[in-house]
């Protein structure tokens, strides 16, 4: 089996590390995000849970958005 070496970018490493600092997180909106969009589906939605949905995708925005370098 051969090895290989990777160089990565400055940016590129700041970017793996961000990413992996907030997975959890992110994953947990998405989830949370999934749950909004069932709720639609079945139109059993309420404000509240729109109000919520509202804040997570902002909170989804403050995460990635210093990913763009």
């Amino acid at each position: 089996m051969s090895s290989r070496s990777i160089q990565l970018s400055e940016n590129s490493i700041k970017a793996l590390s961000y990413i992996q600092q907030n997975y959890s997180d992110v994953i947990d909106l998405f989830y949370q995000l999934e749950s909004y969009i069932m709720k639609i589906e079945n139109e059993t939605v309420p404000a509240e849970d729109t109000l919520q949905a509202m804040r997570n995708v902002r909170k989804l925005n403050e995460i990635v958005s210093p990913l763009e370098f």
